[in-house]
């Protein structure tokens, strides 16, 4: 009888050590999914601000080309630069 407590008892600690695992492993998926969670909303509410700073840089880089061009078709008149 002794032996058979034991191995119930082995069978117990066993099938505890199995649910802590599970346990912490459905722990540390909901927080992967809370994260996630987190990230999705922080880009959800970030995106339209990027989307603009882009646009402003778009928008800067496009008038400095076209004040370069401007600068360019003045020298070529003035007959300071060749034309290619």
């Amino acid at each position: 009888m002794g032996g058979d407590d034991g191995k119930y008892k082995r069978e117990i600690e066993v099938e505890e050590e199995e649910k802590r695992k599970k346990l912490a492993k459905a722990q540390k998926l909901e927080k992967s999914w809370e994260l996630m969670r987190i990230c999705k909303e922080y880009i959800k509410e970030n995106s339209k601000v990027w989307e603009n700073e882009e646009e402003i840089r778009l928008q800067k880089r496009n008038e400095e080309e076209r004040k370069m061009e401007r600068i360019r078709r003045v020298a070529l008149k003035k007959g300071k630069i060749k034309e290619r």
